[in-house]
């Protein structure tokens, strides 16, 4: 057998082995997972009374008005909440003397100057979804309250800020 004719049959042969190669079954498939739907919660609160939870006339020193604030978690997930409050009217002097007093059936969750209830913690746990508390809300005109308060008043915002819980 000449070169020419081993050169040849080597070039088929490695023609043969390349196309067997290609040639070989690879199995394969595919799966496709379809509907895969993905949404946020909501966060939502209701709260009872919606306004005027604290009203009072010719309070004096040492009185106090007191009511429940009931908080509703309407939404989807569980919230921690937080409470503050802002004088939206009145006398400053007014304001600046009343204290107050937040508890829920187990503790007092705050007492102390109106004036510094800001971003106080209501809930130590996240309250659920769906779930509601109540809250002992006083206000008192302390006994030592003196005449430069006479004849005031002061209106009142309460803010709850609700944040997901974590």
């Amino acid at each position: 057998m000449s070169n020419l004719q081993k050169s040849l049959l080597l070039t088929l042969a490695l023609v043969f082995l390349v196309a067997a190669r290609q040639a070989q079954a690879l199995f394969s498939t595919e799966i496709s997972i379809k509907n895969n739907v993905l949404r946020s919660g909501k966060l939502t609160l209701t709260v009872e009374p919606a306004e005027s939870l604290l009203t009072a006339d010719n309070m004096t020193s040492g009185s106090a008005v007191s009511n429940t604030l009931k908080i509703n978690n309407s939404g989807t997930i569980a919230t921690n909440i937080k409470i503050s409050a802002k004088k939206a009217a009145g006398y400053t002097t007014y304001f600046n003397a009343l204290e107050v007093r937040i508890s829920d059936s187990n503790k007092i969750i705050f007492e102390g100057p109106l004036t510094k209830l800001i971003d106080t913690p209501l809930t130590t746990e996240p309250l659920a979804a769906t779930a509601t508390k109540d809250y002992l809300v006083t206000v008192t005109l302390p006994q030592d309250a003196t005449s430069t308060v006479e004849n005031s008043y002061a209106n009142v915002t309460l803010v709850l800020t609700a944040t997901e819980a974590t």
